[in-house]
């Protein structure tokens, strides 16, 4: 077997089905996540177990210990990074939290030879993104990624069956040291404009995760008050301003300057002994492999990859229903996927997913795609994107109250979606519920990736300044 620090020289650089001489590969399905890996099945086993530890252990920074999120959380672990780097066409890609159609979709490599390798750290930052999602309904961008930068620290002994957070991150830490730490007071920009400066984005990271391990240490009481505000739904300023807004901005910068000088961290040690570990395991068909390729290159944005990969899913299985799925995904036309959606539909009518992919290709106003749309709700009731696109149909038939119900439901199934989040505030806005369209919109902000672009960003942003007008 090949260890960690090998895996890149010892495995396909293209990751590959078994009917082209690559491992075969794995589903394993546990409590809270749907694990679809080429590793080798003991490998695999210990992945799986590991992930459960690595949430058990992010999801104790919350308050109350978080919140599960609706469904398991479907991750892909890669053999090697070199691996998810050539799927993705992005040699700098290691780890990845994405979102389609089907909801996240975590992309990762290997995390069990090394406890403290970098992927493991990388893992663990994208796993406090999806936790944060579902065990806060608001946030402040500094704070959420200063949190996922402060929880990626965590070290896990899987012989004690033990996790140890608060270690200092000392890539952050010399980047403070060197640049001096941002007030608390300037990081609230980042919710709203782009960075104006190159450094700038990598700047407030680093701040952001000194105050986050600050308030840790320092200030657990009001940082637990703080979260517990976030959690229930509060305006994030409001919520700061009633769990710290006693300390002033002078004092912050006081302290801030005596928790450097003092140089010490309290870890916090967690007993993950009692984790549902048991999965179900089965060996994937080549053409699933290819349609989990399909829909991971898809979900980075490597379309001709995608495509490539559908393809081949669907010479090896053409009756496979992910092969399907994929090639409706992957065709380049809004004619091509109606054709695909279609045959799909009719080959397999009680699958939620045909419909639903009908629906979204058909035209916006075209009576059928309600009717799709409708069907698929009916045969996926927690299909939070059908829910969603019906919520806007139903909207643009003057049926916006119960658009909203549709909407509020798919928001509650995808917490983390900005496009179901946006979505939402706009059938709001539509029925006359404006303050609770800018609740919806400012949540679409927080969860929009940091990859998104400025123009998104800024299209979302603008949205909202409609909605708090019309108020």
């Amino acid at each position: 077997m090949c260890v960690f620090a090998l895996l890149s020289s010892c495995a396909h650089v293209a990751p590959e089905c078994a009917t082209h001489a690559g491992t075969p590969w794995l589903e394993l399905r546990s409590q809270h996540f749907v694990v679809r890996t080429n590793l080798p099945a003991e490998e695999a086993r210990g992945t799986a177990v590991q992930l459960e530890r690595a949430r058990a252990s992010v999801l104790a920074a919350f308050p109350n210990g978080g919140k599960d999120s609706p469904e398991p959380l479907e991750t892909v672990i890669f053999a090697s990074t070199a691996q998810l780097q050539d799927l993705s066409g992005d040699p700098l890609l290691d780890a990845t939290l994405a979102h389609d159609w089907r909801g996240p979709l975590l992309l990762t490599a290997s995390t069990t030879a090394l406890i403290e390798s970098t992927q493991l750290r990388l893992t663990l930052h994208e796993l406090a993104h999806h936790s944060s999602a579902s065990a806060l309904r608001r946030w402040p961008r500094w704070f959420e990624e200063g949190l996922a930068i402060y929880l990626e620290t965590i070290t896990i002994d899987s012989e004690k069956k033990l996790a140890v957070r608060g270690a200092a991150h000392q890539l952050k830490l010399g980047e403070v040291m060197r640049w001096g730490v941002l007030p608390v007071t300037s990081l609230w920009a980042w919710d709203v404009e782009p960075d104006p400066l190159n450094g700038l984005e990598q700047h407030r990271a680093a701040s952001s995760w000194f105050w986050v391990h600050f308030l840790f240490n320092e200030q657990r009481g009001a940082l637990d008050r703080f979260m517990r505000s976030l959690a229930e739904g509060e305006e994030p300023r409001s919520a700061w301003d009633a769990a710290l807004g006693k300390v002033s901005p002078e004092e912050m910068a006081q302290a801030a300057d005596a928790y450097i000088a003092k140089g010490q961290t309290r870890s916090q040690v967690m007993e993950l002994a009692q984790l549902n570990t048991a999965f179900n395991e089965r060996v994937m068909p080549d053409a699933e492999v290819h349609a989990l390729l399909a829909r991971a290159a898809g979900a980075v944005g490597a379309w001709p990859r995608a495509r490539a990969e559908a393809q081949m899913a669907l010479k090896l299985g053409p009756s496979d229903l992910m092969a399907q799925e994929q090639n409706v995904v992957t065709q380049e036309t809004a004619e091509g996927r109606v054709d695909a959606a279609r045959a799909l539909t009719q080959q397999t009518p009680q699958a939620a997913a045909g419909w639903l992919l009908l629906g979204l290709a058909l035209p916006a106003i075209d009576p059928e795609r309600g009717q799709a749309l409708a069907l698929a709700v009916e045969l996926e009731p927690k299909s939070f994107f059908a829910l969603s696109e019906l919520a806007k149909f139903r909207c643009a038939e003057a049926r916006c109250q119960e658009g909203v119900v549709l909407a509020e439901k798919a928001a509650g199934l995808a917490p983390g979606d900005a496009r179901v989040q946006a979505a939402t505030a706009a059938v709001q806005h539509q029925a006359g519920l404006c303050a609770l369209a800018v609740v919806s919109q400012q949540r679409a902000l927080e969860v929009l990736p940091r990859r998104a672009s400025t123009g998104l960003r800024m299209q979302l942003q603008g949205r909202l300044a409609d909605y708090q007008r019309c108020r």
